[in-house]
């Protein structure tokens, strides 16, 4: 018993995500895969050993997490072969076990997302620190070109372009490669920008993962924020323009050709918005 506990312990501390950890504990439990098959079930997903075959013969222990059932550890036993089976109290300590590195993982998945929503955070407020500090447009836009990268997951070897109004500006060390990702945006006048943030090197990196769905949802906050700064910029500059105040037509286009070109829901109320603050 010592020594199957001992393993199930070096698994658990060895930090893997629960995907990773359960089937191998699996395989620990099942010292002879062909006398003995082991399920690990948890959150609607059962982890098997290898060469696993069901039974008759079963012993069952539910996994549990203050005290609320979280899955089960079921462990068949081959028929017509002679095998000692585990004792009830060693189940016991092995589920006990399972509920804990589980529960450890749990924990560490809440502390992983507080921290990418701490960092997103941080990059929200760097962009909106920038757009307040009232530099010149390109000032701007080229210090968040320079800020955006170290938000990524790979900030080592990330960078990022920003391109708008046929204008185009680059970070440190900037490097165009297949590993990219883009977010569009829109002002009201109809002329398109991206934010777009690549990789230098795929060395060490997950592919499958290469672009987390925060990291895409961060970068298209960030479009928004922009859209809203240049949309105010542009429109305080069309406001005090004598031309487009005295040509009533010119405004109604504006405003038509814009809002219909808009396929973004969001980007459009804040095109609507601009043109009622600035134009009508």
């Amino acid at each position: 018993m010592h020594t199957l506990l001992q393993q199930v312990i070096e698994i658990g501390q060895k930090g893997k995500s629960v995907h990773l950890m359960l089937p191998e504990i699996c395989n620990c439990i099942s010292v002879f895969p062909d006398v003995i098959g082991v399920i690990i079930s948890y959150n609607e997903i059962n982890y098997y050993s290898t060469h696993f075959t069901i039974s008759k013969n079963i012993q069952l222990q539910n996994l549990t997490i203050a005290d609320k059932i979280v899955g089960s550890l079921s462990i068949y036993y081959k028929e017509q072969v002679e095998y000692k089976q585990l004792e009830d109290d060693e189940i016991i300590c092995i589920a006990s076990l399972i509920s804990g590195f589980i529960s450890e993982n749990r924990l560490l998945d809440v502390a992983e997302n507080f921290n990418k929503r701490m960092q997103e955070l941080a990059a929200i407020r760097k962009t909106k620190e920038i757009i307040n500090s009232g530099l010149p447009t390109e000032r701007v836009l080229q210090d968040v070109c320079d800020t955006l990268p170290q938000f990524w997951q790979f900030a080592d070897c990330a960078c990022c372009r920003i391109t708008f109004d046929n204008a185009k500006y680059t970070s440190h060390g900037f490097a165009e490669s297949s590993c990219s990702m883009k977010e569009s945006f829109v002002t009201f006048d109809n002329t398109t920008g991206t934010i777009e943030i690549f990789y230098t090197t795929d060395d060490y990196i997950d592919t499958e993962n290469l672009f987390l769905p925060e990291e895409r949802e961060l970068a298209n906050t960030i479009g928004l924020l922009l859209c809203r700064y240049l949309n105010d910029t542009k429109g305080r500059l069309l406001s005090n323009n004598p031309i487009l105040n005295n040509n009533p037509t010119s405004k109604e286009e504006l405003s038509r050709e814009s809002l219909i070109n808009s396929d973004k829901p969001i980007q459009k109320m804040l095109n609507e918005q601009t043109l009622d603050k600035y134009i009508y």
